[in-house]
């Protein structure tokens, strides 16, 4: 009887890793470096979980020391669980498989690195991990699969309720599915979707639809539909699956708009606190019906200001639910607070809390 009790409570903490009965979850990074938003300045009441950034694995499977993480862990956990909030360690980060993520997920380092990070997790008191290597290959698959199933099998035993969670490349899904069963949430980057690769023109950097556009080579232009549908399809389970909101913005040095030649242009990552601040302006605000993404067209400096506002971010939110998604993640919450505009400091989250909380 108590292993069927059990059991149950495992089964129902796993159901999608959300806060509660048909409410999508809000996953946001709190990144440890950042000095943007001070941690009582943390809105955990438009969260329902919070991710923090990040632990690096050595190729050896130890973890690169971090002494702002470890500094900040203990507080922003306490702080996290008084509003009901779970806290997440995130492992990984942008290039972290070369940096040594590959590396430690072999069969010679793996038993060191789940050490590690199962070491990070008891001292600190968070409720599971969130996997971000990037990039993972088709030759890391099988090594991947198997750190989370390990992972899997060492966070059920410290109790039920905890989290395993990955960060997504968009052209997984296949193999996401595969591995479904280890994960709770399976939430996919759909940011960072375009840059001024050869055979591209601008466009949106979170574009909310395709909307049959294609680039000359009759590849569909990239939108967060477009890899949400690709995921379904592969076979993930829609209350597993999540999107991602970038609180940045992509500045095109050399175009006004999209679908624009890159010939010339550059492209640099802006947070959207000083987009705000720096360059937004009614005037230059623009809307792309048909893909749904905001922009900024500067005709005098000859920018093209990709990024997320209230409105697409509440359309998105309205998506997964439309959709019967699992929830969203945020990359990161510091990059959405403007410290210069007491009283409405979080625009971005307010839209998502507004979303998720509404009719």
């Amino acid at each position: 009887m108590r292993r069927c009790l059990w059991l149950l409570l495992l089964c129902a903490a796993h159901c999608g890793g959300a806060a509660g009965a048909g409410r999508p979850w809000v996953m946001g990074y709190f990144t440890s470096y950042q000095t943007q938003l001070p941690l009582e300045r943390v809105d955990f009441a438009a969260l329902t979980h919070v991710a923090h950034f990040a632990l690096r694995p050595n190729p050896d499977g130890t973890m690169r020391p971090d002494a702002r993480l470890d500094g900040q862990a203990d507080a922003l956990v306490a702080a996290a669980h008084a509003a009901g909030v779970k806290v997440l360690i995130s492992v990984g980060g942008a290039n972290s498989a070369a940096d040594g993520f590959q590396s430690a997920i072999g069969s010679a380092h793996r038993d060191a690195l789940v050490a590690g990070i199962m070491g990070a997790v008891t001292a600190h008191g968070y409720d599971g991990v969130d996997l971000d290597m990037e990039p993972v290959t088709a030759a890391d698959e099988p090594d991947y699969a198997a750190t989370a199933a390990q992972l899997r099998a060492r966070l059920d035993a410290v109790r039920p309720g905890m989290l395993l969670t990955a960060a997504t490349a968009r052209d997984l899904g296949a193999f996401y599915a595969s591995i479904a069963a280890s994960l709770d949430q399976i939430n996919i980057m759909t940011y960072d979707l375009s840059g001024p690769y050869p055979g591209w023109v601008t466009w949106h950097n979170s574009a909310m639809y395709t909307d049959g556009m294609r680039f000359g080579n009759g590849r569909p232009m990239p939108s967060c539909d477009l890899y949400v549908q690709a995921y379904l399809a592969a076979g993930v389970p829609r209350a597993k699956l999540g999107m991602g909101v970038y609180f940045h913005g992509k500045i095109w040095h050399g175009a006004t708009g999209p679908n624009q030649s890159i010939a010339g242009v550059t492209v640099t990552d802006v947070t959207f606190h000083e987009l705000m601040d720096s360059y937004y302006t009614d005037a230059e605000y623009r809307w792309d019906a048909g893909p749904d993404a905001p922009y900024l067209s500067d005709t005098v400096r000859t920018l093209f200001i990709s990024y997320d506002d209230p409105r697409v971010v509440a359309e998105k939110m309205r998506y997964i639910r439309d959709q019967r998604l699992g929830g969203v993640i945020i990359w990161d919450l510091a990059s959405g607070y403007r410290a210069s505009q007491p009283g409405h400091e979080n625009p971005l989250l307010d839209a998502i809390q507004a979303a998720v909380t509404g009719p």
